[in-house]
């Protein structure tokens, strides 16, 4: 594999969400699964790599005082056993079904953005009861360290979903999303890829900021086709060769 293609899909995976206000993780984690081609080893890689955007992120709330901190120590222990079961279960799962859900569930973000998520109402509620604020800590860790992704775009859907407000919620999610790369990366470090790794988090953080810049002057309903028309490509190619062997 040529080494160009890694700064590639970090800057690839960097832009697209500053672009779209999400995660690289969603971008950058199936990319790997296409060039890697062991899912495992593309999830690790993933978690590893984001590591350090979303650190950048989370300082910058934090000096914003964007983070309500108590309410994120009641959803850290739901985090910690999350972060560690996903990536537990990548582990022992079969690599063919991990390829097959991270394609359904690719494909179903994408379809979410195509339809227009901000034509949903976020609401104006908050998150602030324990028990609610644990299971929420705990499923999306779960969930986005089985697939290599830092949480965002897991929490994006819930929010409106639930009619919580996402902007309420922004600082809490970055900080969310370093956990799980940071907790979740540790039991796969034997799997990480070094020089995707060196490649990737350094150019993914570049280019966030200029999709950040460029997103102020494009229209929000632009930007989630734009990100759910390359996400619905991206599910397509890694459901592709399953496709082929069941028909």
């Amino acid at each position: 594999m040529d080494w160009w293609i890694f700064p590639f899909i970090g800057a690839l995976g960097g832009f697209l969400a500053g672009l779209g206000g999400i995660g690289g993780g969603v971008i950058i984690s199936p990319l790997l699964i296409l060039t890697l081609g062991d899912p495992l080893q593309a999830i690790a890689t993933s978690l590893a790599s984001m590591t350090i955007p979303s650190s950048l992120s989370t300082y910058l709330h934090i000096k914003q005082q964007a983070i309500d901190f108590r309410s994120y120590r009641k959803m850290l222990p739901g985090v910690l056993i999350g972060s560690f079961l996903g990536a537990y279960i990548a582990k022992e799962i079969d690599q063919e079904f991990l390829r097959t859900f991270f394609g359904v569930f690719i494909l179903f973000i994408s379809i979410f953005f195509l339809i227009g998520v901000r034509k949903i109402p976020s609401g104006t509620k908050k998150m602030t009861r324990s028990a609610e604020l644990f299971l929420f800590g705990l499923g999306c860790a779960t969930l986005a360290s089985f697939m290599g992704i830092g949480g965002g775009v897991i929490a994006t859907v819930y929010y409106f979903l639930s009619g919580i407000s996402i902007k309420s919620m922004l600082g809490m999610t970055c900080a969310v999303s370093m956990s799980i790369s940071i907790i979740g990366a540790l039991p796969l470090l034997n799997q990480v890829d070094l020089i995707p790794f060196l490649s990737i988090a350094p150019t993914s953080v570049v280019f966030a900021f200029l999709g950040f810049k460029l997103s102020r002057n494009i229209e929000g309903n632009i930007l989630e086709k734009i990100l759910g028309m390359f996400l619905f490509s991206i599910g397509f190619f890694l459901l592709y060769p399953i496709l082929g062997k069941a028909f």
